[in-house]
Formats: structure tokens, sequence, C-alpha cells
């Protein structure tokens, strides 16, 4: 790969700041966020002394809300799998990897934390609610998001929808699922927003 030119900060802000699609997540800020974010969570960028932020820690000094854009499983037969070619059946490899990683980044984050929406892991170590009150509580956290499965959508916010239709919806990639995707969002909210999980503490002064 060749580098036929280099953008100064200040350009590509500019260049962010004119376009009419541009956005925070275009700016070099954000790049500077994912950088110093790589394999680790947010909680790790504020505490450690690496990362220079410093920020004092315990749960009535750190707030964190973390916003999902929802989860979809995709499961295949065994039929399936053996019948796909081999790098097809690499990428979905990587794409359970990723899952797998967030699914340990939940847990840190609910271990380390006073959590106020624990999340159900997996069939082993569960919502982990003793663990986040015995533990370090090194933050106040709270975790919004939806799962895009037809179960959870009836049970949490009553929307019964065949899976052929969740899984359509789930193609975040479609435009033409914005608007779906917006009022389970809406939905969602109405049930786990809570005004407990801004404690006053965290109320600017």
């Amino acid at each position: 790969m060749v580098i036929v030119d280099q953008l100064e900060r200040q350009q590509w802000c500019d260049f962010v700041q004119r376009h009419p699609k541009g956005s925070i997540f275009h700016t070099p800020y954000m790049f500077d966020v994912f950088v110093r974010t790589r394999r680790h969570c947010p909680l790790m960028l504020a505490a450690l002394d690496g990362h220079g932020f410093h920020w004092p820690t315990g749960r009535d000094n750190l707030l964190l809300i973390s916003v999902g854009t929802g989860v979809f499983k995709k499961t295949y037969t065994t039929k399936q799998i053996t019948g796909m070619a081999a790098a097809e059946q690499g990428l979905r490899s990587l794409q359970s990897l990723m899952d797998d990683c967030g699914r340990v980044n939940q847990a840190m984050l609910q271990w380390l934390t006073n959590c106020l929406t624990p999340w159900a892991i997996d069939r082993a170590v569960g919502d982990m609610k003793l663990d986040s009150q015995s533990g370090p509580q090194l933050a106040t956290y709270a975790r919004y998001n939806v799962l895009l499965e037809p179960g959870w959508l009836k049970t949490t916010v009553k929307l019964d929808l065949a899976p052929e239709a969740v899984a359509k919806i789930a193609a975040m990639d479609d435009p033409n699922n914005m608007r779906d995707l917006t009022d389970i969002g809406r939905l969602a909210a109405k049930e786990q927003l809570k005004p407990e999980h801004f404690p006053p503490c965290f109320d600017l002064r």
C-alpha cells in the first residue's frame, strides 16, 4: 500500500465538517478513540495509567453508559456448515470469535462495576448479579441493547415478529430497515431506561 497524500488533522476535520454526511465518527478524534481502546474496554481506558486519563475509580466517581446497536445471532445446521466453502467457514469462525470477545467484554464490565442492567452472559455465569455486588465496583455501569430474537422482542417490547422478519430487520446495512430498527430502539428504551440509572452524584454542578 502506498500513501499518496497525508492529510493534516485540521484538514481532516475541515473536510468532515464541510461534507453533508460528515459526523463525529469520521473525525480524527474518533480515530484516536479507536486506536487508544484497541483490546481494551472503556473502563480500562479511563482507569489504566498508560492511557493518561487517570480518572478516579469507584461507583460514585465513574458512570459508564453503553448503548448497543442490537444483537442478532444467525444459526447454522451441521449440513449448512459442512457444505460451506473453506473461505466462508473461516469468515463464520471470525464472526463467532468476535461474538465471544463481546461476551467476555460484557462479563468483565458487569463483574468489575456496580452493574445496574445485568444481562445474561451465558448459562454458566448467568447475569452475574452477585459477582457485581461482591466485585470491586470500579464504576457504575448501565448497558442498553436489543436482542433481535422473536422471543425477546415479544416478551420485552411486545413485538410479535416471525423469525424471517427479524432476520430481514437485522440486516443493518440495508437503509430500508432504519425505520423498523428505530421503532424497536424506542420501545426498548421505554422499558430499559430508568431514572435510578443516573444517580444524583453524577449531576453536573
